[in-house]
């Protein structure tokens, strides 16, 4: 019993550091588990956006029928609106919008593992995305420092936040393209020779760099497939790596790692060529045309450089432009979104990271390349994250002066978040170093962890409207509001609504739309001749507005509007007949 105890703490003092990042693991996996396991049973698997829902719903009928779509003949007299949002119609048949790599990805493992389990296995997988957060900063940086971000990363609210409302592309996106990262770098740890006198070692690392090379580009590739969009940026930083390497990887390793990338990418190819006519199409039709108008513009680019063609090559450059940002160019807004969502909402992780920075530029004991590489790819990424997502204007909260954690910038900004916190742990752990004391050295680390910590986990759940806890409390009231309208219309029915979508579908069919528009009006009215059940889900009328619909608006097409009962204090449940 004694000596294993000795060994028991031999191994202890030795490998704390991975028990440390292991329990992180596994707490972070349970915290991000709990919101959905709180909210959702086996008979009510909500989501609180159109997006997640599509995507659970796909990835649950990948994983059951190894299919991607569905039919809906009503379709074919309703003029395809019968579809909630983040999907769309094609005829009778109803498809994909979103990005497929991880409803394929998550669908083939909800295969094997079932389908109860598809809402946490993005916690699995940030779980996992922590290990290899650690390996990353720890080869970039001391051991200490990466203990200190990956402690600060399982608190930090973005990642945990979009870890938990685990149907969102995000967070797989990231996890992969890290796990990639990872790879990437051990690809380059030795350069292929050609000596005679190679040791047994010698060839064994060489051959692992092989394995490393296929390794990032299948994961590489995995996270594209995951979010395509972010090739935009993706590509930069990955030609930044190359030329900083290019002599370590030598010819082979570039190649395998290509291969690979384009195997990750076959699946898609397929499925969009399948689904939407050709391996680069998707059911986004602008970042279809931005893939086609930016491989356009870039060859131009190539054959007005060649021939120094200058007009031409400004014209290029200008197409090129407008191909990228596919929604506008907008810099001021751009500034304004990053003052909102990076610095005012982390101020903490911004002045830490600055201060970082610093410590990098000004270090005392030598320059490494490393360090270099690290700062040009955090400001390659961060530039063109910053201008082309900041360009954009996003309504995901009604009042458009509510900046929280759900909106989509924070989200899509989730790699500049990760890409600071090496910065910050870094001046924690020098600062801190500069005790010389080791007890006092720890203890200055744990409190400003601590506090760190418990800002995050308080942000993160209650922080705003969109806090996990709010969410929540909203779902829990959902449930019940979902049990009243299936008790209140048939299988068959059709609802329309403006938002609801994500609560009724796919129990019930829907189409989104108001009563304000003659012609969807029409196409109601077309499904109700069809003997289609069709309900309106919305705000309550008074009578005297439901009196002026029905005569005004409805009464031409031939049916009227019933109100069938109050569901919850601001909507009432309503049904659309024929007036005999």
């Amino acid at each position: 019993m004694i000596e294993l105890y000795y060994r028991c703490k031999t191994l202890v003092a030795r490998h704390w550091q991975w028990f440390i990042v292991v329990a992180l693991m596994a707490g972070f996996f349970v915290l991000a588990s709990v919101y959905n396991h709180a909210t959702q049973r086996a008979d009510f698997v909500k989501w609180s956006s159109p997006d997640e829902t599509a995507n659970y719903f796909l990835t649950k009928l990948y994983a059951e029928t190894g299919g991607l779509t569905y039919t809906d003949q009503d379709n074919l007299y309703a003029q395809g609106i019968i579809m909630p949002r983040s999907l769309r119609t094609d005829g009778s048949l109803v498809k994909p919008v979103s990005f497929l790599g991880m409803i394929l990805i998550y669908g083939q493992i909800a295969s094997f593992v079932g389908v109860e389990f598809i809402p946490y296995l993005t916690p699995a997988l940030a779980a996992l995305g922590l290990l290899f957060f650690y390996l990353i900063v720890r080869r970039l940086f001391k051991s200490e420092v990466a203990l200190v971000a990956t402690v600060l990363l399982s608190t930090f609210p973005v990642y945990w936040y979009f870890s938990a409302r685990s149907m969102f592309h995000n967070v797989p996106f990231v996890v992969l393209w890290i796990m990639g990262l990872y790879f990437a770098l051990r690809m380059t740890e030795t350069r292929a020779t050609l000596q005679a006198d190679w040791s047994g070692e010698e060839k064994k690392r060489h051959y692992l760099t092989w394995l490393w090379s296929a390794l990032a580009g299948l994961l590489m590739g995995a996270a594209v497939t995951v979010r395509s969009s972010e090739l935009l940026w993706l590509l930069p930083l990955l030609g930044v790596l190359w030329v900083f390497n290019f002599y370590r990887l030598g010819v082979w390793r570039p190649m395998i790692f290509v291969y690979f990338f384009a195997l990750a990418l076959a699946p898609i190819m397929f499925w969009n060529t399948v689904l939407y006519g050709g391996p680069l199409a998707s059911g986004y039709p602008k970042l279809a045309q931005s893939i086609s108008g930016i491989s356009s513009s870039t060859a131009q680019i190539a054959q007005a450089s060649v021939v120094a063609d200058h007009s031409r090559l400004q014209m290029a450059w200008e197409a090129l432009k407008q191909s990228v940002f596919t929604f506008g160019f907008n810099a001021g807004h751009s500034r304004d979104m990053a003052y909102q969502y990076i610095y005012k909402m982390f101020g903490w992780l911004v002045l830490a990271a600055t201060l970082g920075l610093g410590a990098l530029i000004w270090r005392t004991e030598g320059r490494r390349k490393d360090d270099l590489v690290y700062m040009l790819a955090l400001g390659v990424l961060s530039v063109i994250l910053i201008f082309y997502y900041g360009s954009w204007v996003f309504y995901d909260n009604p009042d458009p002066n509510s900046f929280t954690i759900g909106n989509s910038y924070t989200r899509y900004w989730l790699p500049i978040y990760l890409g600071l916190l090496p910065l910050a742990a870094l001046i924690i752990v020098r600062a801190s170093n500069s005790l010389k004391w080791r007890p006092a050295v720890w203890l200055a680390r744990v409190l400003v962890i601590v506090a760190i910590g418990y800002a995050s986990v308080y942000f993160t759940l209650y922080g705003s409207e969109e806090g996990l806890v709010p969410s929540a409390r909203r779902q829990l009231i959902a449930r019940n509001e979902l049990k009243s309208v299936l008790a209140l219309t048939p299988a068959e029915a059709v609802i329309i609504t403006r938002y609801h979508d994500k609560l009724v579908w796919p129990e019930r069919r829907v189409i989104m739309g108001l009563l304000t528009d003659q012609r969807m009006n029409e196409l109601y009215a077309a499904l109700v001749k069809h003997d289609v059940p069709v309900f309106y889900y919305n705000f309550s009328f008074s009578d005297q507005d439901l009196a002026y619909l029905n005569s005004s608006k409805l009464a031409p097409l031939g049916i009227k509007m019933d109100k069938i009962r109050q569901i919850t204090k601001d909507f009432t449940l309503y049904q659309l007949k024929v007036v005999e």
